[in-house]
C-alpha cells in the first residue's frame, strides 16, 4: 500500500477501479477512523500550500455528496487524500517550479474548479487515482 491508495505505482488521472483506504462503516459512525482538522506538514511552505489548497477543495466534497453517497464521502479524509495526491505529485515531478509548474496548477485548478464538483469526489474517493 502507497500513499493511502492500493496499488499507486504512477501518476495516472484516469478513472479507476481502485478501492481508497475510506471505506464505508456499515456498524456505527461512531467506529470510523477520526478526521484529521489540518493538513499534515511536510516542512517545506510550498509542498504545505499544495496540501493545504487540496484539503480546503476535497473538504467542499460532503456539502456537495447528494444523500445516497454521502456516508462514502464522510468516511474518507480529505486531509489524508490531500497528502497523498501532494506527494505523489512530488514523487513523480519533484518540486514545483520550471517545467512542471503547469501540471501542478492545472491539477489544483481542477480540483478547486466550483463547476467540476464530480471529479473532486472521484478523488476523495478514489476513483481518480492520485
Amino acid at each position: 500500500m502507497v500513499l493511502g491508495f492500493e496499488k499507486m505505482s504512477r501518476l495516472d488521472f484516469g478513472v479507476t477501479e481502485e478501492k481508497p483506504n475510506c471505506p464505508v462503516s456499515k456498524l456505527s459512525p461512531n467506529l470510523a477512523p477520526p478526521l484529521s482538522a489540518s493538513v499534515t506538514k511536510c516542512n517545506d511552505p510550498m509542498r504545505d500550500k499544495v496540501r493545504e489548497l487540496l484539503f480546503e477543495a476535497l473538504s467542499r466534497v460532503s456539502g456537495e455528496a447528494s444523500n445516497d453517497i454521502i456516508e462514502e464521502v464522510n468516511a474518507c479524509d480529505p486531509s489524508r487524500i490531500a497528502v497523498s495526491v501532494e506527494s505523489t505529485m512530488f514523487q513523480n515531478w519533484g518540486r514545483m517550479n520550471g517545467t512542471h509548474k503547469m501540471k501542478y496548477r492545472s491539477i489544483m485548478f481542477n480540483i478547486k474548479d466550483p463547476n467540476n464538483p464530480d471529479f473532486r469526489r472521484k478523488v476523495l474517493l478514489g476513483h481518480v487515482k492520485p
